[in-house]
């Protein structure tokens, strides 16, 4: 299995931030896609065959599925839900000015920084409802690229993607 997480133990005083309440289920009645599940502590086993069957369902899931559902990866739900906690704490909290200093420009290739609720591109378009910041593994060395209030915590997002294999070293914090 993969190695579980263990956050770090903070050398500075943090501010409190509110639990994130995941939203109800739905209660309708819909026809679900059947993901295949992708049991990762099945890297571990000896046997050659379990391992080349995982490999084999998880092209399979990418192919046909195009999603890729994932269990027994070495984080626990409560871990995951911190990771909702610090990004509804950045949305609350972050500072016009760090929206403005950080704003993102897609025409870069780049996608890291604060991405307003107005389209997919850096100047104001049709209205999306859509906004987020996000930032990758260099973001995360230089503070002057991360928001103020959630300074922190880096050493909780940089431990939590180090460890978890966030895509390529980024967090993604999303409102929408």
């Amino acid at each position: 299995m993969a190695t579980p997480f263990s956050p770090p133990i903070s050398k500075i005083p943090k501010p409190e931030i509110p639990k994130w309440t995941p939203p109800q289920p739905t209660k309708m009645h819909l026809d679900w896609a059947d993901l295949r599940t992708i049991e990762l502590s099945l890297l571990d086993s000896p046997d050659p065959e379990i391992v080349t069957r995982l490999v084999a369902k998880t092209k399979a899931a990418i192919e046909e599925d195009g999603f890729l559902f994932l269990t027994n990866y070495g984080v626990s739900l409560e871990q995951l839900h911190r990771q909702f906690d610090l990004a509804q704490f950045l949305h609350a909290n972050i500072s016009e000015e760090d929206k403005a200093k950080l704003l993102w420009d897609p025409s870069t290739g780049v996608f890291a920084g604060f991405k307003p609720r107005f389209g997919w591109k850096r100047e104001p378009g049709k209205f999306d409802g859509i906004e987020h910041f996000n930032f990758y593994s260099p973001e995360f060395e230089d503070i002057e690229k991360v928001p103020e209030c959630i300074v922190p915590f880096m050493d909780e997002i940089t431990a939590f993607c180090d460890v978890s294999g966030c895509l390529y070293g980024a967090g993604s914090l999303n409102r929408g």
